[in-house]
């Protein structure tokens, strides 16, 4: 019976390993859509060099270690990819990525923070769920803007060291070099203020630590941070940006509990007062920021050193930055409504010892750059992958979209360098790299995280709101089977935008027929002539039509 002692032993020392792995943080990545991106499973890389390659990659991640991710189109209401000017990330009611839908809506944090979601991604289906209008901005070079003032703004320069208010005057603010707020001032900025940031100076904003900033703006009253270049010569990195530096823990300190030094000159952040205070940052957008010092010395649009959970950041944009839109060093600040549109490196960015929440974000790429990188890039520490407090924030009902078939663009994410975390209720979609990259054994090791529970499987949980009732868009398709060339006819009951397209077995589209044009009520009669390149096989048709979806096969035959 000696082989039973053996496994008894074995048995016993497995537990005792999986009991001291509960006991650290862990990473997971469950309860999101995937459709769309290169490299989708089972090719998505896993880079070790380790004999944890041999274990599991990141493919096994994803489907069976955390089993309720989705390969499946997340059916926005209008692809975001197809308007960069006035992009929507609402997805279609009743459809795959609401829980009326068949999503594997994960149930959240029941913290006072998070709010349950009937959707995975960054928005409902709602008109009045899309809570980036009307302040958001997505021009590329600020030509034709209307929304800054033409004059000679108030130049402001050197220290803060006293409460100040930025009012609303006629011709905003002038940053010429650094302006730094000292502790204990508070710096007030009313709604509608525009702050340029003057390029010749490397304009930059920084609240030190003790310091705080009241920058609370209006959905028809943001407050703007910009370029000080002419409208229409506006670009990426052509000021410094904004920067707050707080007391929160950070893991790159020489002690625990001490300090860093901020990425260009920025100052020094961090410490032991998690619930520190920095200020309240809400309906603002910082534009054109993250100006680079010297090779891989820029600043951020927005960087968190060490912010405390007691600062307030929500619906904040950052927009065409030259580095990252958001990036977090360590702290435990909570964030909710952001968004990142078009900026040069990475839109999401957490590392040295991060662990804080973030709610409804959006991280959207374009391939002008060719160092558009990542949605979230994620590291513990690049010099001490198991530095402590470990990287370890919520990330919950993110919208990553890619660049995929553009000439540039990267991943959707990568997690290395030792890094926890959790990732749920998130839409990863047409990125041009892999949807999810796991670097680094240190990584590896935080993988045994708990699956999400499930928001189906919830008893007294509000679910998605009813669908109103509307009679089904009926779509006759003739011939089917065909070759060349078939026929897509619907009946509108009333006018409204109309969307006909194509996709192939794997959800890749192939083609669109009709894209977003306001129709009037009646029939409609569509023709798709199949590529010469197109293979026999089963196609999948779409029609979005005045609120209403309907899907079929169509079968090509050669």
């Amino acid at each position: 019976m000696a082989w039973m002692k053996i496994a008894s032993i074995v048995l016993l020392l497995a537990l005792a390993v999986q009991g001291s792995a509960l006991a650290q943080d862990r990473l997971v990545v469950d309860c999101n859509l995937f459709f769309n991106n290169n490299g989708n499973c089972p090719a998505t890389e896993a880079r070790l060099g380790t004999a944890c390659a041999d274990t599991f990659n990141t493919c096994d991640l994803i489907n069976t270690i955390f089993p309720n991710n989705e390969t499946i189109d997340p059916e926005f209401i209008n692809d975001p990819l197809l308007n960069q000017l006035a992009p929507d990330f609402r997805v279609t009611a009743g459809g795959n990525a609401t829980h009326l839908g068949g999503a594997p809506v994960g149930v959240v944090p029941n913290d006072g923070f998070f709010t349950q979601p009937y959707f995975v991604g960054a928005m409902g289906s709602g008109a009045d769920e899309d809570w980036t209008k009307p302040w958001c901005y997505y021009p590329t070079n600020g030509a034709g803007r209307t929304d800054l003032p033409n004059g000679a703004p108030n130049v402001v320069s050197g220290n803060i060291t006293s409460n100040t208010t930025w009012g609303d005057v006629v011709d905003g603010y002038l940053l010429s070099g650094t302006v730094r707020v000292l502790a204990p001032a508070v710096l007030t900025i009313q709604p509608g203020v525009v702050i340029f940031g003057e390029e010749a100076t490397t304009g930059t904003l920084i609240i030190e630590q003790g310091a705080r900033i009241n920058a609370v703006g209006t959905p028809e009253q943001p407050i703007i941070f910009t370029s000080d270049a002419l409208p229409g010569q506006q670009d990426r990195g052509q000021w410094g940006g904004v920067v707050l530096n707080g007391r929160a823990p950070v893991n790159c300190a020489a002690v625990p509990g001490g300090t860093c030094e901020g990425e260009g000159g920025s100052g020094t952040f961090g410490g032991n007062l998690p619930n520190d205070n920095s200020g309240t940052l809400r309906y603002v957008r910082i534009e054109y920021a993250g100006k680079e010092f010297s090779l891989d010395n820029e600043l951020n649009a927005l960087t968190q050193n060490g912010v405390g959970s007691g600062t307030t950041i929500d619906h904040v944009q950052t927009h065409r930055g030259f580095d990252d839109g958001f990036e977090w060093f360590g702290g435990t600040n909570n964030v909710h409504h952001i968004i990142a549109t078009d900026c040069g490196d990475d839109h999401l960015d957490w590392q040295v010892g991060y662990r804080g929440k973030v709610q409804y974000a959006i991280s959207r790429h374009v391939a002008d750059v060719t160092t558009a990188d990542r949605g979230i890039e994620a590291d513990n520490y690049e010099f001490g992958f198991d530095n402590s407090p470990r990287s370890n924030p919520t990330f919950s009902n993110v919208t990553i979209v890619g660049t995929r078939g553009q000439a540039a663009g990267g991943r959707g994410i990568t997690l290395r360098r030792g890094t926890a975390g959790t990732i749920i209720n998130s839409i990863i979609y047409n990125t041009r790299g892999v949807a999810v990259d796991l670097d680094d054994a240190a990584t590896f090791n935080n993988c045994w995280g708990t699956p999400c529970t499930l928001l189906r499987d919830q008893v007294g949980i509000a679910a998605e709101p009813a669908v109103p009732v509307s009679a089904p868009l009926a779509v006759n398709l003739a011939p089917n089977p065909f070759n060349p060339s078939t026929q897509v006819a619907f009946t509108l009951t009333e006018p409204g935008a109309v969307r006909v397209a194509v996709y192939d077995s794997n959800g890749r589209l192939v083609d669109e027929i009709a894209g977003h044009g306001e129709l009037a009520a009646g029939r409609q009669t569509f023709s798709w002539n199949a590529p010469a390149g197109a293979s026999s096989g089963t196609y999948y048709y779409r029609v979005e039509a005045a609120g209403q979806v309907a899907t079929g096969k169509m079968h090509l035959i050669k």
